[in-house]
């Protein structure tokens, strides 16, 4: 299984694909409340491009507490996705 992913793994290269990618997109939509569509995380598919993606379409600046809490946000979005290509991984043997 992948024991760490960095910021500039590509999501696809890793193994990732279509149905995963919806269960990423979901896990993100809850936890970071931001609109993106399928095709967004297709054509940003590495962390790093990801968040340069959300940071461009971010209208007003946060708060210290609001970025205190989107940080968190996005640590356990990473972690979930983590888990869930972990998980895959061993599905696939």
């Amino acid at each position: 299984g992948i024991k760490d992913v960095g910021l500039y793994d590509n999501f696809f290269e890793l193994g990732g694909d279509s149905l995963l990618i919806i269960q990423v997109r979901n896990k993100l939509l809850k936890t970071l409340n931001k609109n993106l569509s399928i095709a967004d995380l297709f054509e940003y598919s590495t962390i790093s491009a990801l968040a340069e993606y959300l940071g461009e379409k971010q209208v007003e600046q946060p708060t210290f507490q609001q970025a205190d809490e989107r940080a968190k946000k996005k640590e356990e979005a990473m972690q979930g996705k983590r888990q869930l290509m972990k998980q895959r991984r061993k599905a696939d043997g």
